[in-house]
């Protein structure tokens, strides 16, 4: 195998031929709105996720100082926002160029399966946007429970007014879809209030409040798409709040 010599203009020139080709059999394309060295990027399958690789190209050849690396991270949109989902990892651009874009190829894999992991984390994503989680209330321990205790916290439970998404939480908060008693007595219907029923268990964000809250979906089969959550689609859902706008 040929061992890279960052000083060979021929060199460079191929060693930057060959990473392209591989990032495009990847499934990858390049950034163009990038200025500067190539950037190449993925999105992750099912999320607003994206793997990112800064080639270290510029001008069809890879930049001849030899301790310049390939970089590989991924990222996520939030509320507008590109933030940081997984570190970058480095990939040095010396050895042979076979070994050069094998080493590259598994550094890109290893992003690509942690940031389908990270992305899916609740608490992380919701850190992202300038949420944080409440600690854990330690609770009293309980007395063993009456009968009539047990009957009157029933009766309270089921008394309890639902939270509902409205103004009150603002743009930024992030709400959870789950099965009601509806879509479970009609498990063989694929659209449930206007929504597809994959959305079960997807997470979405709060682009416009008011009493028809617009959402963003931040996972599932509609990521990045927006829908408009009407008093039928809130009646049919069970819509939760993970985290409120600061």
């Amino acid at each position: 195998m040929t061992r890279f010599n960052p000083n060979n203009k021929g060199h460079r020139k191929t060693l930057a031929t060959r990473i392209s080709k591989m990032l495009v059999s990847s499934g990858f394309s390049v950034d163009a709105s990038h200025k500067g060295e190539v950037v190449y990027e993925r999105a992750v399958d099912g999320t607003n996720a994206r793997v990112r690789v800064l080639t270290s190209i510029v001008g069809g050849e890879v930049r001849q100082k030899g301790a310049d690396a390939i970089r590989i991270c991924a990222v996520v949109d939030i509320a507008g926002e590109t933030k940081g989902l997984v570190k970058s990892i480095r990939v040095n651009r010396t050895g042979d160029m076979g070994g050069i874009t094998n080493r590259l190829l598994t550094a890109m894999r290893k992003v690509y399966k942690d940031a389908q992991s990270r992305v899916k984390n609740e608490s992380f994503i919701a850190s992202l946007a300038g949420e944080t989680q409440p600690a854990p209330v330690k609770k009293p321990a309980r007395k063993p429970a009456s009968a009539a205790r047990l009957n009157a916290a029933v009766k309270k439970k089921a008394e309890a007014p639902v939270e509902k998404v409205d103004s009150s939480f603002g743009v930024g908060a992030l709400v959870k879809f789950t099965a009601g008693d509806y879509i479970i007595n009609h498990a063989g219907w694929s659209v449930v209030g206007s929504l597809p029923k994959s959305v079960q268990n997807h997470v979405a964000i709060v682009t416009s409040p008011g009493s028809n809250p617009v959402i963003r979906w931040m996972s599932g089969p509609r990521v990045g798409q927006r829908d408009t959550l009407t008093e039928y689609v809130l009646d049919k859902w069970v819509v939760s709040v993970l985290a409120r706008p600061a």
